[in-house]
């Protein structure tokens, strides 16, 4: 189910007022979108909201105040900075990717990804 969304950022939709908020990426910005090119979301069984985008993995994160940020899957052993272009999670937790380099595996509470490639 990914599709390109020509770089235009991530849009939300404020409930509250039914204005929309725009997200891009802003370099250096920690909390921030990885890319403006979101490839792919996804609303997982727990209500969590994934980001796919041309250079990683996010998830929208709402504070109490309904303040956005994003906690990005970047360090060693994550997600990294793969195009994402498909999501999914199985009856355990765990969230699927299909990305231009393969197929991962992420635990979302440690931020652990498996990698699987042809050979397995």
């Amino acid at each position: 189910m990914g599709s390109e969304w020509g770089g235009g950022g991530l849009d939300v939709l404020d409930v509250a007022n039914g204005s929309f908020r725009h997200f891009r990426h802003q370099p250096g910005k920690a909390g921030g979108l990885p890319d403006d090119n979101v490839a792919a979301l996804y609303e997982d069984p727990k209500g969590r909201i994934w980001a796919g985008t041309s250079k990683g993995l996010s998830q929208v994160l709402t504070g109490a105040d309904g303040s956005i940020s994003f906690r990005n899957f970047k360090e060693p052993g994550s997600v990294g900075a793969v195009k994402i272009l498909a999501m999914r999670s199985d009856s355990s937790g765990q969230l699927w990717l299909s990305t231009a380099a393969g197929l991962l595996r992420l635990d979302p509470a440690s931020g652990k990804a498996t990698r699987y490639t042809t050979a397995d």
